[in-house]
Parts: structure tokens; C-alpha cells; sequence
């Protein structure tokens, strides 16, 4: 009982400490569009991440930066992406399999 209190006290406060992006406006993106993107973060959490775009269906990734965690704002150009749903990740800027935040699927309609 007492590891399962400590195992979820660590995980709680994981979570507290944790890097959060904000979720995109609900009317969506337009491709190619330039957008900023905000964020939530400690000092707990790493210096700097990758910023990517997951399509909601294709598996397809899109690269938009490696950006430094304490600016809390990135201002970017989405690629001319089919429309559809997708999601932004924070990833690990020498590991790409390791997400540290995600956001809601949102929509990206054509430019």
C-alpha cells in the first residue's frame, strides 16, 4: 500500500511539473498559415523541445522547430497540409519518440 501511495504521489507531481501546450483556437488553423502557439511550463521541465505536427489519420509528422521552453510562445508557418484533423506535440529535441505534451485534435483547413 505505502509503494502504491509514494508511486502515485511521484506520478502526481510528474504531472504538475509537466511542459502543457495550449490548445489551438477551436475555429481551427489554415495551412501555410503563420500561427503562435503557446505553452505552459516549470522549471522541472527541459530547456528546449521540438515542436511537431501529427496528422490525425496518415501517421504523417511535420517538423516546426525546435524551440527553447522558457519563451512560452513560438510563432510559426504551418506546411500547405492537406485539411484534416492533427495535433501539435512537445518531443524530446534528441528523441523524437519521447512526447512530452500533446494537444487535442484540431482542425487545419485548406490555405
Amino acid at each position: 500500500m505505502k509503494l502504491i501511495f509514494s508511486s502515485l504521489f511521484v506520478l502526481l507531481v510528474s504531472a504538475a511539473n509537466a511542459l502543457v501546450l495550449d490548445a489551438p483556437p477551436a475555429s481551427g488553423w489554415k495551412a501555410k498559415e503563420t500561427v503562435t502557439e503557446g505553452w505552459q511550463s516549470s522549471a522541472a521541465d527541459p530547456p528546449s523541445f521540438t515542436l511537431m505536427l501529427y496528422t490525425g489519420t496518415a501517421g504523417e509528422t511535420f517538423f516546426l522547430g525546435n524551440h527553447q521552453t522558457a519563451d512560452d510562445t513560438a510563432t510559426f508557418t504551418l506546411p500547405g497540409v492537406s485539411p484534416g484533423s492533427y495535433h501539435l506535440g512537445a518531443v524530446n529535441t534528441t528523441n523524437l519518440n519521447q512526447v512530452w505534451a500533446v494537444t487535442g485534435q484540431f482542425n487545419i483547413t485548406a490555405a
